[in-house]
């Protein structure tokens, strides 16, 4: 069970996540590399806000895969600004109050927001909701199948880091979609992706240590992506 001191951290992580996202997209510079593993909160706060630009706002069925404790920290985040009436996740998935084990070809079909965190077997493209938007974290490329990334607006946190070690590696740089930072500083822009298949290509590495402090700009990221 999570207690309001983690539901505070969450949101104050979410918060300085996407006033981070927002500094870096008003500069329109390329988003500074700073290692991130070892915030797994940090790192679930990114994705959140990318689902938040990227999903549709009344998504209600989430799926999970992977097998790290992180997983728990990514549905908590997720959970903080979407209300999921069914949660489902593969064998691998620790253990979850509240969840639905499924068969991955099911959780394709029927999510509308799907987190897929570290390396491991490809997910199969089993009819995915035309809406379907990925947080694919840190899966060094090998996790989301060419049939998706060849139809989705791939954004990712960091674009050479991404085209090294993400999944943009497999894409040709033309297909490689704007980054999450110039979404976050253009909501309208990003809102216009969500009625088609979407994929948050997170490499671990984020901009958040150098301008979430930045003076007036968490005011400014309330409404962002609202």
């Amino acid at each position: 069970m999570w207690s309001l001191e983690h539901d505070e951290l969450m949101d104050r992580a979410i918060a300085s996540a996407q006033s981070a996202l927002f500094a870096a997209g008003r500069k329109q510079a390329p988003v500074t590399a700073v290692p991130d593993a070892a915030s797994p909160t940090r790192t679930a706060a990114m994705a959140a806000v990318a689902s938040r630009l990227l999903a549709r706002p009344n998504s209600s069925v989430l799926g999970l895969f992977g097998s790290t404790p992180e997983v728990r920290v990514h549905l908590h985040a997720l959970s903080r600004l979407f209300t999921f009436t069914d949660v489902l996740v593969g064998q691998e998935v620790p253990d979850l109050d509240g969840v639905t084990v499924a068969e991955p070809k099911d959780i394709v079909a029927g999510a509308d927001i799907i987190t897929v965190v570290g390396p491991g077997p490809e997910l199969p493209y089993w009819y995915p909701r035309g809406h379907l938007h990925v947080n694919a974290i840190s899966t060094l490329g090998r996790r989301l199948p060419r049939a998706l990334l060849d139809r989705a607006m791939v954004s990712p946190d960091h674009v050479e880091r991404a085209r090294a070690a993400g999944e943009c590696a497999s894409l040709r740089e033309t297909q490689v979609g704007p980054g999450i930072a110039r979404l976050c500083a253009s909501p309208a822009v990003a809102a216009q992706h969500r009625r088609h298949l979407t994929v948050f290509d997170s490499t671990g590495f984020v901009s958040a240590d150098q301008v979430a402090t930045a003076p007036g700009v968490c005011a400014n990221a309330e409404s962002v992506a609202s």
